[in-house]
Order: structure tokens, then sequence, then C-alpha cells
């Protein structure tokens, strides 16, 4: 079989998230190619009703790819080089409040996976001058906001801990940019031949997302640690600690159902050789 060329995008098993599945294959093929044309010895393309445009820089400057759910085996196509047909990984990672995720996230990055922060996601779409903080300041007034124009996020914690109502106009507000800045990370990872993306979402079971990846990567930490944490970092009371873990899915809960779990105790070392672990194992193998 010949490697077709030209540029469109494929993603298997159907479309996941922001139309990227867990496991992405891209091959470029004539960008003229009509629903049905036979893919050389591979599957044939699925209706083009799904397709969805991805810019991407070429040598030839920027150009758009297409993204389609390919529901067919990739088969034959994994024995084109890899300079033709790409794989990107699609990983969750969560945790709980006071966890450690962060600590985990950088060690990801540390060996080379590319990292999309739904917090920092979230500070970026609530910047002065933003449609999302204007809708914030009309919900819950100047008082969520400093003097420097900015989200006053410790006043609006203390609103949203306490209040189930508003913490869901909050998500309810932040989200649909959130998950926008969130497609658009994912779209630039792919574009880049990016191998694994880690989304690091704290919140992932709690809003339905964890079917989007290809598996869920958990940090754990018993929820007396988490307390400890949050004293000790945040200068929380015991009462105000309590709230924040009792406004997420119990911890425990979230590891009935991650795919893996790393244990984020008070031994960073032990944190650090269950994450090379995990490396070795999940992606180590996968190329």
């Amino acid at each position: 079989m010949a490697c077709p060329t030209g540029g469109m995008v494929f993603t298997r098993g159907g479309l996941g998230l922001y139309g990227v599945a867990p496991a992405v294959a891209h091959v470029e093929l004539p960008t003229n190619l009509t629903e049905g044309t036979a893919l050389a010895d591979g599957p044939e393309l699925p209706q083009a009703a799904s397709v969805k445009m991805i810019p991407r820089a070429g040598a030839s400057g920027t150009r758009n790819l297409r993204t389609l759910p390919l529901y067919q085996a990739i088969g034959s196509l994994q024995a084109c080089p890899r300079s033709r047909v790409g794989w990107m990984r699609l990983i969750g990672l969560t945790g709980g409040i006071a966890t450690g995720k962060s600590t985990v996230a950088q060690m990801l990055r540390d060996r080379g996976a590319t990292v999309i922060d739904a917090d920092e996601l979230a500070r970026e779409a609530v910047r002065p001058g933003t449609p999302a903080l204007a809708e914030i300041v009309a919900r819950f007034g100047d008082r969520v906001v400093d003097t420097a124009g900015e989200l006053d996020r410790a006043a609006m914690a203390d609103i949203v801990f306490t209040d189930a109502a508003a913490r869901h106009d909050l998500e309810r507000i932040t989200h649909p940019r959130v998950i926008e800045l969130m497609q658009q990370g994912i779209a630039d990872a792919f574009a880049r031949d990016a191998p694994i993306v880690v989304v690091d979402v704290p919140l992932l079971f709690e809003t339905g997302r964890d079917d989007m990846f290809e598996g869920v990567l958990l940090v754990h930490a018993a929820p007396a640690v988490q307390v400890r944490r949050l004293l000790v970092r945040d200068g929380l009371s015991e009462v105000a600690a309590q709230q924040r873990l009792d406004a997420q899915l119990p911890i425990d809960q979230k590891r009935n159902r991650a795919t893996w779990v790393i244990e984020n105790g008070d031994n960073l070392a032990d944190t650090e050789r269950q994450v090379a672990a995990w490396w070795d194992e999940v992606v180590g193998n996968s190329g």
C-alpha cells in the first residue's frame, strides 16, 4: 500500500473531546476527497458531516486539517511512516483539592507530556475585559472584583463554597469558555504532533467528561491529608477546608472510577517512582 498524501485528519473510535478522540491518528490525504472515497488499502472515509477544521502550520504556511470520526479499524494505515501517520494520546488527569495534581502534572511535563491545565485556563477565561468576568460581576456584584479590576478569587471562593446554587451559576458562566480554550490547546498540540497530551481537570468526574479520554490518571491522597494540606497551604480553618472537600466528589469514589492511581502521600520520592512506573508502562510502550 502506498501512503496517501495531502491534508485530512482522522480520529479513531468516534468523536470524543471537541472532535478529538482518545487516540488520534492523522493521515495526510488529498483535501478534495469526497464521502465514501476508498483510502488505499485501508477503510473508507466516514460521513463528511462531522468534519472539524483545525489550523495547522506547515512548510508552506498555515493550512487547514479536517478531523473526522473513523469508526472502522485503522488497519494498514499503521504501516505508513510516522512522518505520515502519527498518534496523539489524550489522558485525563484529576484528583481532589490538595491531593497534589500540580506536582504530578509537573513530573509528567518533565517527561515530555504536553499538559493542559484547566485551572490556568479558568484564570485566562475571567481576565479583565472578558465576557465571562462581566457575567460574573452581573451575577455576584462588585464584591468579587479587586481594585485592579481582576476577579477576587478568595472572595469568590467564600461565596461558592458555602452556596451550591452560586457555585453552579459560576460554573455555568465559566465552563463553556474553559472548554473552548481547552479545545484550542488540544488542537494546537495535535497540529504540532505532540505524542501525548495530559488534560488536568479538577472536576473531571463531577462534570462527566471522563469518557472523553483514553483513560484517567487520578492523584489520590487521604481526606485527612487533604484537610491538613489546606490548613497549611491556604491558612483555612478546618470548617472551611471541609467545605471545599464537600464541594467535590469524595476522593475514594473518584479512585473507584479512575483508570490509574498515583498515591501522593507525604513521600515525594515515592510519588516520583509511581509516576515513572506509570510512564514506562503506559507511555513508554506506545511508540
